[in-house]
């Protein structure tokens, strides 16, 4: 498994026996994070992207870093761009982050998916991102000019068009 997926075999080792050492939490590590029938733990669309550049690393260059808040996410984008360059494997990658990004990098990969457009998935989560950060940049602004709006902060017409701008696109 792990000459197959690029990852070193302390860090499968690690993983085995921390499932083997506690039945219980194996048990809804299992049914959490890993495929049961139809059904895959729910990760947010930083991490599915993460996971889309995992499985195509050329997917990397459509993601703009700034998009990103997730800092785990953010770390890794760069590195993840690296596979396949002289000799640089997923092996790499791990040993190149801290423990726990490590581990949740190798829960990540051994994950399945069944996607029939990688492609397209990506443009789905890149477009829903860049909607969730327009909107959260919406309501924001919406505090202030609702203050400026009453008189409490001084009128700053730029944010006020911005808002105007963000409620007009988000309201389509």
């Amino acid at each position: 498994i792990g000459t197959r997926f690029s990852v070193r075999e302390d860090i499968l080792l690690n993983e085995l026996n921390n499932l083997a050492g506690n039945q219980k939490r194996a048990k809804e590590h299992l049914h959490g994070a890993v495929s049961v029938g139809n059904t895959v733990k729910v990760r947010s669309a930083e991490e599915e992207i993460i996971w889309l550049c995992l499985q195509n690393p050329h997917l990397c260059v459509r993601v703009p870093a700034e998009l990103l808040n997730d800092e785990r996410c953010v770390r890794v984008l760069p590195l993840i761009e690296k596979i396949g360059e002289d000799g640089f494997v997923v092996t790499k990658l791990l040993d190149s982050t801290d423990e726990h990004t490590a581990s949740w990098l190798t829960q990540l990969s051994f994950e399945q998916r069944d996607y029939v457009s990688p492609d397209k998935v990506m443009e789905t989560l890149l477009k829903e991102i860049t909607l969730a950060r327009k909107e959260e940049k919406r309501r924001r602004l919406e505090v202030e000019v609702v203050s400026m709006l009453e008189g409490s902060l001084p009128r700053d017409a730029r944010k006020i068009d911005e808002f105007r701008e963000l409620t007009k696109f988000l309201k389509g």
